[in-house]
């Protein structure tokens, strides 16, 4: 399995423009299998962990945090 772990900038930070970024990474990304992911929502930042996989055990984890 993979690790990643992303830090992203934005000059005006909203959790609405946050959600839009992750989803749009999620759906560019993700394996069709199996994909979790959690969001802490913070003052200025959004955390984000992703799980995804596949059934012959390829897979990667993405800590993405967004502020």
């Amino acid at each position: 399995m993979e690790i990643f772990s992303v830090g992203c900038a934005n000059k005006k930070f909203s959790h609405h423009s946050a959600d839009d970024l992750f989803l749009a990474l999620v759906r560019f990304i993700e394996y069709k299998n199996a994909t979790f992911y959690v969001q802490e929502r913070k003052e200025n930042m959004t955390c984000c962990q992703m799980l995804s996989s596949t059934h012959d055990k390829k897979g990667f984890l993405l800590d993405l945090k967004i502020g």
